[in-house]
């Protein structure tokens, strides 16, 4: 190993000894040493504390809307409830694991000019009246349905009209946004980006005073309407006849999981949902509007998967309170390591500000594997050099806010590049590996 001498191991473990300075590397009152990886193993560690029952849940989750005027990230009630953290036995695969992902990965984020939101064929940005909504497969562009749509939320109630023009500012955390309808409004309408669209949900925090029909217009500029299937509403280009938009079907979802169909009509400039009084009346409040805008190519044709994924399987270690999940992606040109912390219960506590393990990442970097002593992580990485083939097996301290302490590149991993090179992994006394043996 170049730079190092001579004695591998001996140079090894003298840096490994340099990234635990400061830090108490093994904690005593655990019953194993050193790190344990959750790459494709059960997890384990995690205290539980005692959860309210169902109803003080919904009680929870109805004060915390009203008194805010928003919804808590990755506490979405008309979502599906994932499995606890700790009781999945490969977290690697495990639906929290992939939901964390894809909601950092389809973050909200500041340009120079705007704020915007990307994921499988579309491209989303936000304004001050509604949100715009362009399609991007390039597939699409051989048929001439590329799409550039505005939307904007009203809501009319007995015969008026309230425009969200006169609404908030838009409130930004990871994959969501969310205002008030209107100035003189409760309700919320509530955006979140997922790889196959953008879902758009209108929450009523608590039952209107008028209980009578509710019927909100989603107005939708530069489409023209195509038709309707079972799955919702479609829309092309101005001019083009292909479908390149739908807008999915539309449920009601209250706060204790019952669920109602909508009926979704076309109207003068786009779709009207009806809320019918008996549902306003049996609704368990917060109730949610949860339609979504995908792209497809063609009626109920959506775009196709890529045929290289965004993000490879990831490592997952707990350091005996939450978790913490690497994955490594490919961008355009390279690959970089993105992270993200998860309770035991599944939620994401990171909102997507900045996913990178490195904000200061500038070589290519894959394969990340992480461990942990019980207080911070170890994360082992395979990271290229600037020019040439080589590849090193690269070390991070990271601690339980995810500020890396320590980095260090510690040993040249030998050529051929890429794909055979073998990879990392973390032996459970806390030594690296790179496939062939432990350093």
């Amino acid at each position: 190993m170049r730079g190092f001498g001579t004695n591998r191991r001996g140079n090894i473990a003298l840096i490994f000894c340099l990234l635990c300075i400061s830090v108490y590397w093994f904690a005593p009152t655990r019953e194993t040493d050193g790190f344990r990886s959750h790459q494709n193993k059960e997890t384990s560690g995690i205290q539980h504390q005692a959860q309210p029952s169902n109803a003080g849940k919904i009680q929870q989750r109805r004060n915390s809307i009203v008194q805010s005027g928003t919804i808590p990230f990755a506490r979405e009630f008309w979502h599906e409830a994932s499995p606890d953290f700790a009781e999945v036995t490969h977290g690697a695969a495990s639906k929290p694991v992939r939901e964390a992902i894809e909601r950092v990965t389809h973050s909200f984020r500041n340009t120079e000019t705007n704020v915007e939101v990307s994921g499988r064929g579309y491209r989303s940005t936000l304004s001050r009246d509604g949100f715009s909504f362009a399609t991007t497969s390039g597939s699409s562009e051989s048929y001439g349905s590329q799409a550039n749509a505005h939307f904007r939320t009203q809501l009319q109630r007995s015969g008026t009209i309230n425009s969200s023009e006169a609404g908030a500012d838009w409130t930004i955390t990871g994959n969501t946004a969310q205002r008030l309808i209107a100035s003189d409004s409760d309700i919320i309408e509530h955006l979140e980006a997922r790889e196959n669209g953008m879902f758009v949900t209108w929450i009523f925090p608590t039952q209107p005073a008028d209980a009578s029909e509710q019927v909100i217009q989603l107005e939708v500029a530069g489409l023209d309407y195509v038709g309707s299937s079972r799955l919702g509403h479609h829309f092309s280009s101005t001019g083009a006849g292909v479908s390149c938009i739908k807008i999915g079907n539309v449920t009601a979802i209250d706060s204790a999981g019952a669920k109602w169909p909508l009926e979704a009509a076309r109207s003068d400039g786009g779709l009207a949902v009806h809320i019918p009084e008996n549902i306003l009346l049996a609704a368990a409040y917060p109730l949610a509007i949860d339609p979504e805008i995908s792209p497809e190519e063609g009626i109920d044709s959506p775009v196709p998967v890529n045929a290289q994924p965004p993000a490879h399987l990831p490592s997952i270690a707990s350091n005996g309170k939450n978790y913490f999940v690497v994955w490594d992606q490919f961008d355009v040109t390279h690959t970089t390591v993105h992270g993200a912390r998860i309770t035991p219960d599944g939620v994401l506590m990171d909102n997507g500000d900045s996913d990178l393990i490195d904000p200061e990442q500038t070589r290519e970097e894959d394969r990340p594997v992480v461990g942990s002593d019980g207080t911070n992580f170890l994360l082992v990485t395979r990271r290229y050099a600037s020019q040439g083939s080589r590849a090193y097996l690269s070390g991070m301290l990271i601690d339980k806010k995810r500020h890396v302490l320590v980095r260090k590149d510690f040993i040249q991993i030998a050529a051929p590049y890429p794909p055979s090179s073998p990879y990392p992994d973390i032996a459970p006394d806390a030594l690296a590996s790179d496939g062939a043996g432990s350093y």
